[in-house]
């Protein structure tokens, strides 16, 4: 049973308590918005200020929301590619650096109260939960597996998903979960967003944003969570719902694999309903089937009018899941991705010190080739999977 949060009207003041630990627990980047202030030095002066920080942030929090902190300024950054294509680009968007400061303040608040909100299947952003998402999937499908049933998993991948998020649907479905005073904040944070597109020395005209999160917010991605937090009690209670953030796993188990087709294929329509009824539109939808046969089996699911076909392997969360949990084929890709980096690092070897070179060995190679390790990386793993990695580590 649900704890009763009490509902409060009055003015949402912040004590100067609140106002340090969130001026602590920013980040120290040298990125800045349109006021051309690094994070990084907020973070260094102001906490020798804190009241200063208290009075415009109370102001904020009751209605004197500063105009200049509903503007973003986004930036392209080339990931891959020809720098001709736009789609190569990924937009990041720099707020204000005192907003953030401020958002902190909200958030800390509100995180007081969102585990009853979130349940417990959403992992993403979440103390405590966000790197147990790949423990739980493969946990779930062990049990199944080992029972001697089989299991059906799908994947949504939603498109733009930040963006979609309705204002006036998010409040109405916190109404009778966040104090109004606190609801109020986060509706006024939601509203009037605006940004402009940095390139250069030249920037675009000044758009509108209908809806959405403001990207590279502190607040957006718990707001987020909580506009899709309750989807997993309109599902089944016999499948399995782990999320982080906008990336859902569903695993459906059943006595045979058309047993647990047909289960897969009710509650992907029902999910993708309730996605829809939020603005939501589903970009990729990925199935594999998972039992103890020695070679995969395909078969083809019915969604909203589309034919999905299973695979025999899928990527959750950056780690490749085959058909029986062997985990050959994310070795075999983890590999090959670390020896091209062995040979980039092999070509500036002599342009960094000893201790440098242990630190880049580390960050660049060994927190790729064990990367979410606890979930694969088990008593059972193949004795030749094995002796390949322990060959790829002492390289």
């Amino acid at each position: 049973m649900n704890p009763v949060i009490p509902f409060n009207t009055d003015a949402l003041n912040f004590t100067r308590e609140e106002i340090v630990l969130a001026i602590k627990s920013v980040k120290s980047k040298m990125s800045a918005g349109p006021d051309d202030i690094p994070l990084k030095l907020e973070k260094y002066y102001g906490g020798s200020r804190p009241e200063v920080y208290q009075n415009i942030f109370n102001e904020a929090a009751n209605g004197k929301f500063p105009d200049e902190w509903r503007v973003a300024r986004v930036v392209a950054i080339h990931k891959k590619g020809s720098k001709r294509d736009v789609s190569n680009y990924r937009p990041v968007s720099n707020l204000c650096s005192v907003s953030k400061v401020y958002e902190r303040c909200v958030l800390n608040r509100l995180n007081k109260m969102i585990n009853p909100l979130l349940g417990p299947s959403q992992h993403g952003f979440c103390p405590g939960h966000s790197t147990t998402t790949l423990m739980e999937v493969k946990d779930t499908i062990l049990d199944i597996l080992d029972s001697g049933n089989t299991a059906v998993m799908y994947s949504l991948d939603l498109s733009a998903a930040f963006d979609m998020l309705r204002k006036d649907t998010f409040v109405e479905r916190m109404k009778d979960h966040i104090p109004d005073n606190l609801l109020n904040v986060i509706a006024d944070f939601l509203s009037d967003r605006k940004f402009f597109v940095n390139v250069g020395s030249s920037n675009s005209e000044v758009f509108r944003l209908e809806r959405g999160c403001p990207q590279g917010s502190v607040l957006g991605p718990i707001l987020f969570n909580l506009y899709v937090g309750r989807v997993y009690q309109r599902l089944p209670q016999s499948v399995r719902f782990v999320a982080h953030a906008d990336d859902s796993y569903v695993i459906c188990p059943g006595s045979t694999t058309e047993e647990a087709k047909v289960l897969a294929e009710a509650t992907m329509i029902t999910h993708v309903n309730v996605l829809r009824g939020l603005g939501m539109n589903e970009e990729k939808t990925e199935v594999i089937v998972m039992s103890r046969q020695k070679e995969p089996t395909i078969l083809t699911l019915q969604c909203a009018g589309r034919r999905i076909a299973s695979k025999p392997s899928l990527k959750a969360l950056g780690v490749v899941i085959d058909h029986r949990l062997r985990w050959s084929v994310h070795i075999k890709q983890l590999l090959s991705r670390v020896r091209g980096l062995i040979c980039g690092l092999k070509m500036v070897r002599r342009k960094f010190t000893e201790a440098q070179t242990k630190i880049l060995v580390t960050s660049q190679l060994l927190s790729i080739l064990y990367y979410a390790c606890p979930a694969w990386l088990t008593p059972h793993l193949l004795t030749r999977e094995f002796r390949k990695l322990e060959s790829i580590h002492f390289r």
